[in-house]
This record gives C-alpha cells, sequence and structure tokens, in this order.
C-alpha cells in the first residue's frame, strides 16, 4: 500500500469514528429530551448545552475531515495520472534504449571490434586528433598554394621555349662569393655598430656622471671658495664666525655706550657690500650718528669718544664670553688712562657705569692721573714717588694705609 494510500485509509476511519460519536450524540440528546425534566433542571441544561457544543466541534471536525479527504482523492487521481504517464515514458526510453544498444553493439561489429573494451582502447585522443586535422588542414592549404604557384608560372610560360642557363652557373657562382664578403663584410660593420652603440651609451653614462660631480663639485667649490674668503665681498670662514660673535659683542656695548655717550651714537659692524676687500676682513666698526642718521668711520671719534667706544667694547666683550663660555666669570677689570681725553659730565656717566658693573662682588682697578676722578673713587692705590724710588699706600674711606 502507498504512503497515499495509507493517509486516505487513516482519513476514512477517522471520519467513520467521527460519523459515529455524532450518531451517538444524536442518540444521547434524544434520550436526555425524553428523559426530561430532570431533577435539577438547571444541571440538565447545562449538560445539555455541553452536548450541543460537544455536536458543533464534531460536526466542524468532520466538515474538515470531507474537505481534506475530497482534497486528498483530487491530489490521489493527479498522481495516478502522472505515474502512468511516467510508466509510459519509461517503457518508451527502455525501448529506445535498447534499440540504441543493438544498433551500437551492431555497428561496433561492423567495424570490426569485439567490445566496448577494445574499441576504447583503440580510440585516439582528442588531443591527437586535433593536431592531425591542423595537420592535414595545413598540407591541404600548401597543395592549394603550390597548385596556384604551377598554374600562375604554366600561363606565364606557355609558348615559350626553355633557355639553357648552363653558362650563367659561373656567374652565379662568383656572384654568390661576392654574396658571401658582402655578407662577411656586414656582420664585420654590425659588429663595429654594435661597439659603437656600446661605446656611446657608456659616454652618456659618464657625461651624466660627469655633469651630476660637476654640480658636486661646483658646490664643494663654492663652499671651498666662501670659506678661504676668495670670493668677491666674502670672508674667510673663520672671520665669518668671528663676525658672529662680534656682532653680539658690539650689541652688548652699545647698550652703555649709548648712556656714555648721551644717546649721540652707537657703533655699528660694517656691512659686507661696504667692504673693500676680500679674506680676513669684516671686524671693521662704523659710527651710528643718532641724531644725524648718518654712518660714519669709527676712526673719525675724538679721544673721548673713542675711549668711551673702547670701554663699552670691552665691557660687551665681558659679556658675551661669560655668556657662551658657561664656567668662565669676569670678576675683575683693568683699565689704564683715558678718562683725561673726557669732559666731566662724560666721566660722571663712564664712572656710574663700571660702579654699578662691579657692584659687591666685581673688581675694576683704574690707573688714572686725573684729579677729579680720585674723588669718586672710594678705594685707591696711590703710588708716590721722592728721590729714594717709589712708594704706594691705600686709601680705604678716607683712611690711609702705608
Amino acid at each position: 500500500m502507498t504512503e497515499l494510500e495509507q493517509i486516505r485509509e487513516k482519513l476514512r476511519s477517522e471520519w467513520q469514528d467521527k460519523k459515529v460519536e455524532n450518531s451517538a450524540l444524536f442518540a444521547q440528546r434524544e434520550q436526555l429530551e425524553k428523559n426530561l425534566p430532570y431533577p435539577d433542571e438547571k444541571q440538565a441544561k447545562i449538560q445539555l448545552e455541553k452536548l450541543k457544543n460537544r455536536r458543533e466541534l464534531l460536526l466542524s471536525q468532520e466538515k474538515q475531515a470531507n474537505e481534506k479527504f475530497l482534497l486528498l482523492s483530487e491530489e490521489e487521481q493527479e498522481k495516478r495520472g502522472r505515474l502512468a504517464s511516467l510508466k509510459e515514458n519509461r517503457e518508451t526510453l527502455l525501448m529506445a534504449q535498447e534499440r540504441s544498444k543493438e544498433a551500437y553493439d551492431s555497428l561496433l561489429h561492423e567495424l570490426g571490434f569485439s567490445d566496448e573494451t577494445d574499441y576504447q582502447k583503440a580510440k585516439m585522443s582528442s588531443e591527437q586528433r586535433t593536431a592531425w586535422q591542423q595537420e592535414i588542414r595545413g598540407y591541404e592549404e600548401a597543395c592549394l598554394t603550390a597548385r596556384t604557384i604551377y598554374n600562375q608560372y604554366k600561363d606565364e610560360t606557355k609558348g615559350r621555349e626553355r633557355i639553357d642557363t648552363s653558362h650563367w652557373e659561373e656567374e652565379a657562382a662568383v656572384l654568390r662569393e661576392e654574396q658571401k664578403l658582402i655578407q662577411l663584410k656586414l656582420a664585420e660593420i654590425a659588429g663595429i655598430k654594435s661597439r659603437t652603440e656600446r661605446t656611446e651609451s657608456n659616454l652618456k653614462k659618464l657625461f651624466k656622471e660627469r655633469k651630476e660631480l660637476d654640480k658636486q663639485y661646483q658646490l664643494y667649490h663654492s663652499l671651498n671658495q666662501t670659506a678661504n674668503g676668495k670670493l668677491s665681498v666674502s670672508l674667510d670662514f673663520q672671520t665669518y664666525v668671528q663676525r658672529q660673535y662680534f656682532n653680539q659683542m658690539v650689541h652688548a656695548a652699545n647698550k652703555r655706550l649709548k648712556i656714555m655717550s648721551d644717546g649721540e651714537f652707537l657703533l655699528q659692524c660694517r656691512d659686507l657690500n661696504a667692504l673693500g676687500r676680500q679674506g680676513e676682513v669684516g671686524l671693521d666698526l662704523d659710527v651710528y650718528s643718532l641724531s644725524t642718521g648718518q654712518l660714519r668711520d669709527v676712526k673719525t671719534l675724538s679721544g673721548g669718544e673713542s675711549f668711551m667706544a673702547a670701554l663699552a667694547m670691552a665691557l660687551g666683550m665681558a659679556d658675551i664670553i661669560q655668556r657662551t663660555a658657561g664656567n668662565v666669570r669676569m670678576d675683575a677689570m683693568f683699565i689704564d688712562e683715558g678718562f683725561g681725553s673726557l669732559d666731566e659730565e662724560s666721566r660722571l656717566r663712564a664712572v656710574r657705569i663700571l660702579l654699578e658693573l662691579a657692584g659687591e662682588h666685581r673688581l675694576i682697578g683704574i690707573i688714572s692721573h686725573v684729579s677729579e676722578l680720585k674723588e669718586q673713587i672710594d678705594k685707591k692705590l696711590i703710588v708716590l714717588k721722592n728721590e729714594s724710588g717709589s712708594k704706594i699706600r691705600w686709601e680705604l674711606d678716607q683712611l690711609s694705609c702705608l
């Protein structure tokens, strides 16, 4: 029994059971209606209502079972039809297969093969068959080309007589020898050309390398010329470094020179474009007038102005040395003469600056014969001359010490 038939039989059995159960419910209802009223009428009504609900449920299930049964019956009919069609097609294919096998076996025997295995052994590969086909096609094309050329030559020589070419063989031999010589010459020329091309390539490479070396040489040459001060308006490297520090010294000196000169002039390192010669130059000074805004040579300073400029430069140099050399301290300075060329106001400003610079921890010694200057210094070492020689004494806060 097929699966479809089993389902159908099961549904039929369920439908019969539902039908029997429905009949029993009708009988039970009729029995209840006959036996009414019950001792408890309310209880009987409840029981009757339950039976009605049960009956309606069973009727609904019976309806669904009928619908499902009909649907399965239709599907069963459809599948039966398809099964019959498939069986018919199967019989047709089996018959066609049998006829094909008979024809195939008959053809194998006609071709001289005993069975399928014998045929498979004798069958060539597809690659070999393709190669042979290509070879046959090439041969046929070659034959067609040769036949075409033959017919063309045949048409061209139609009606002509054969010419004796034996006397041309010697000329042909000579020409062949000349051809060999020419070929040798061509080979030699080709060798020369190849070597020339390689040489040209090497020369191009060398010229390119030389160009790069020329660039590097120009750079190093320029650096060398600059470092040695051989370029126009240029400094040697040593003077260039000195000029950097010299500019710092001038800047530091001007801070005090502006006070000492009462704002009349400052010092300025001469511009490179204004230098008149090459080599170790660049440490020249000019004087910038704050009142006129013009430059003049430092040699035009008067004696007092020169002393103030020299004093300011010395103090500026001390500042730069202490700032750049970390562990170097300038705690003492001696000034020999120079104050005599200053007027009173300039001398007072210079001494005030020196006193501020000395403070409490530095020593500034002044060697001078200017009497007015002695009154401004509280600690003096006085040198006295007499007939027997010289002697010194200290004057500290108006006290003498021999």
